[in-house]
């Protein structure tokens, strides 16, 4: 595991498994939605950086793994980070619709994980 990865997984992962535990049932049912929703600016945000020569930043090859995506040349930790925003964002904005519906979620989820064994 590299560096950038490691941050990566420990900053978005907690959050989407949140957002994945209050409300999976909603997103897998906008499915259709949410790909194309994430997809999209996520190839478009790769392109961006491929095509600007990395003049804006560029990855620390200390910490990265040296992966780099296919066709676009560009590191697989940078194509990692755009996808897990865009997915938290869209998802964020799926779960949004839904507001009074996950009030009632989280607060059952909250007294489950509080609940002691």
């Amino acid at each position: 595991m590299t560096g950038y990865l490691v941050f990566i997984g420990v900053w978005a992962a907690p959050l989407i498994l949140i957002q994945w535990m209050i409300g999976l049932d909603i997103l897998l049912s906008r499915w259709k939605v949410w790909l194309l929703a994430i997809l999209l600016p996520t190839g478009y945000l790769c392109l961006v950086y491929a095509l600007g020569g990395r003049a804006a930043w560029q990855v620390n090859n200390a910490h990265s793994g040296g992966a780099l995506l296919p066709l676009l040349n560009i590191p697989l930790e940078e194509a990692l980070l755009y996808f897990v925003c865009n997915t938290l964002i869209v998802q964020t904005f799926i779960l949004s619709f839904y507001v009074p519906n996950l009030r009632a979620r989280i607060a059952n989820l909250w007294t489950t994980l509080r609940r002691r064994p």
